[in-house]
């Protein structure tokens, strides 16, 4: 995931003439939230790999792909807790 999420990163800096380290960072960090359902580890994961400067662009980008994953994850027994229970309406 980490691979893939930087791979993307250098494919959007090309097309939008970004800084290409700061885009691989990026993509490191929301391909592996996306794909894995969580919100705050991706974050801190590319704080600490690239620095805690990039911490609120992580965040956005987190923030993201979290609201777009519609609570699908590569984990099988990841449980999600759900909001309203629907079996007492």
């Amino acid at each position: 995931l980490f691979s893939i999420g930087a791979s993307l990163g250098v494919v959007i800096a090309s097309f939008f003439h970004l800084p290409v380290a700061f885009m691989a960072a990026l993509g490191y960090a929301a391909v592996f939230g996306g794909a894995t359902n969580t919100f705050f580890a991706p974050m801190l994961i590319g704080a600490e790999v690239f620095g805690f400067a990039y911490l609120p662009y992580f965040f956005v980008v987190c923030a993201a792909a979290y609201v777009f994953n519609m609570n699908k994850s590569i984990y099988s027994l990841q449980k999600v807790k759900k909001l309203h229970d629907d079996d007492n309406e």
